[in-house]
């Protein structure tokens, strides 16, 4: 004899129904990932103070609250490229959005006239600096010199 289930009763795991239940409820559980062109408001709000230097950076936010930065600062005539995060971001720091973030940032690495630094603290962010175009300089240190090798 043969059984037929109608979708809607259709609950065990496998069925279309469920598939589909669980995929909501984990879009309605996941957080919100988003960025924005940073302010010195969420500069302050996230350290207590302003940054020195002249800077450009995106906001990383995660439910409309800033958690983090991707961006670079000039200091005594040289960029200097940095990325800082909260410890609830770190799970989400591989999402497309952040990603996007993260290559949209380096046009700011392709303008900057003169070199532009960055200090990798660790293995993962090596291997990421190697990915963006980042030359390896000595150690920790990483250079961006797409001007200067034409």
């Amino acid at each position: 004899m043969l059984a037929v289930c109608r979708a809607e009763a259709c609950d065990y795991p496998g069925s279309d129904s469920g598939i589909r239940e669980r995929r909501e409820a984990e879009q309605s559980e996941a957080p919100q990932i988003t960025y924005r062109y940073a302010t010195t408001e969420d500069f302050v709000a996230y350290h207590g103070h302003t940054m020195p230097g002249t800077l450009k950076a995106y906001a990383l936010l995660l439910d409309g609250e800033v958690h983090g930065f991707i961006g670079i600062v000039r200091e005594n005539g040289v960029g200097k490229f940095f990325t800082e995060h909260t410890d609830e971001l770190q799970p989400y720091l591989k999402s497309i959005t952040i990603m996007r973030a993260l290559k949209k940032s380096l046009d700011w690495c392709r303008e900057y006239r003169g070199p532009v630094i960055a200090i990798a603290t660790t293995v993962q962010s090596c291997i990421t600096m190697n990915r963006l175009g980042f030359e390896h300089l000595e150690g920790v240190y990483y250079g961006w010199f797409d001007k200067w090798h034409r």
